[in-house]
């Protein structure tokens, strides 16, 4: 290699990375957050929505960048608001009950050496009250900082994807929260509403945070009217058409859930949720044949990066159910081996392990 060539490599400058973030009264877990984000971020922009705590304090300890920015119940503003701050070739966005693993952070700073993409997608792992990964999707994480790389969306905000991205295998916990932020949301939603039409998702999202404030029967309406639009995502069809299912199963309308949940396959490739679905949807009615099918699906089908899907339903509820199935059918070696395969993703559930007590007690008595 030519002496000029190899002085480029060396000397090639590496890509700084600010990090960004919206706060508000969350004193009991910046500190944490920022003390990892130290080990990789060039530049720290914190912007304060008007915490009433030490939040702001706290900040000060780790940055001199903090801001302050009036909230207009509109996150994507704030947001931007946050990136336009920065400095730095990259930005990275997190929340201040997100958490970094000391692994993931050494993973950050090998990535931060080879930054070419526009844009890198890490995996977003919602944590459950039992600190279990309840929900796992990619977001868009690290962008380059150039000004069509920002936030849309009132709430639930996203940045478009790019067609020049990676898939990075670091994966980003978002802490569980008692708090529910669905009357927040209701608002701005429906204060929105009052001025103009709800885009196709902030309709979705609309939904969503009827049927989590308990308003069946409106949630339903809006997930339909949803379900009609020109333009709505296929993975969200299927998300609303799953809602519905459940909506009218718990108002009595058994055969409109039935329609939507078939329906749901009507938006292409399925994902687990969807699929998991079905096989419980036949299970009950004790077709166990076709429930088997649906499960056996589930695990076959490949697994897209940026469906946003139930952690357990991409392993282990299928196998617990083909367990379920093969006790039905008194396979109960069968039963035993598949629900291992469930334990194998959770270990820890009461569930599986007391099934795993009666399947190996009924081989027993069956081999006497």
């Amino acid at each position: 290699m030519p002496k000029a060539l190899i002085f480029f490599i060396i000397n090639y400058p590496m890509k700084t990375l600010s990090v960004c973030m919206i706060v508000r009264n969350e004193e009991a877990k910046l500190e944490s957050l920022l003390q990892s984000v130290l080990s990789f971020a060039d530049e720290l922009i914190i912007v304060d929505t008007g915490s009433m705590d030490h939040t702001v304090d706290i900040a000060k300890k780790y940055t001199k960048k903090v801001f302050s920015f009036p909230w207009i119940d509109d996150f994507s503003k704030a947001r931007n608001f946050s990136i336009d701050q920065a400095t730095s070739d990259y930005f990275m966005w997190l929340d201040a009950d997100d958490k970094i693993l000391p692994s993931e952070q050494k993973k950050l700073r090998t990535l931060k050496r080879k930054l070419t993409k526009n844009m890198y997608l890490f995996p977003y792992c919602l944590l459950n009250e039992k600190n279990e990964i309840s929900l796992m999707f990619y977001r868009e994480r690290i962008m380059k900082n150039i000004p069509r790389f920002r936030f849309q969306g009132v709430i639930h905000e996203a940045i478009p994807l790019d067609k020049n991205i990676s898939y990075e295998s670091i994966p980003i916990y978002h802490q569980y929260s008692e708090e529910s932020h669905t009357a927040r949301n209701l608002k701005i939603l429906e204060n929105l509403k009052k001025e103009r039409l709800l885009s196709s998702r902030e309709l979705y999202y609309y939904g969503r945070e009827l049927m989590d404030g308990n308003d069946k029967k409106k949630a339903c309406t809006v997930f339909e009217e949803y379900l009609i639009r020109s333009d709505t995502w296929p993975l969200n069809a299927m998300d609303a058409c799953l809602h519905l299912y459940y909506l009218y199963k718990e108002i009595h309308e058994d055969s409109k859930a039935n329609q939507k949940l078939f329906q749901a396959l009507s938006y292409g490739y399925p994902n687990a949720d969807v699929l998991v679905t079905i096989g419980q949807h036949f299970y009950e009615k004790k077709d166990y044949k076709t429930a088997k099918f649906y499960f056996k699906l589930c695990l076959k089908i490949e697994k897209d990066p940026l469906i946003f899907t139930h952690y357990d339903a991409i392993d282990f509820l299928p196998h617990l159910y083909l367990a379920l199935i093969a006790y039905q059918e008194k396979d109960y070696s069968k039963a035993i081996k598949e629900n291992l395969l469930a334990l194998k993703y959770k270990p820890q559930d009461p569930y599986a392990l007391k099934n795993h007590e009666y399947y190996t007690e009924k081989l027993h008595s069956e081999t006497k």
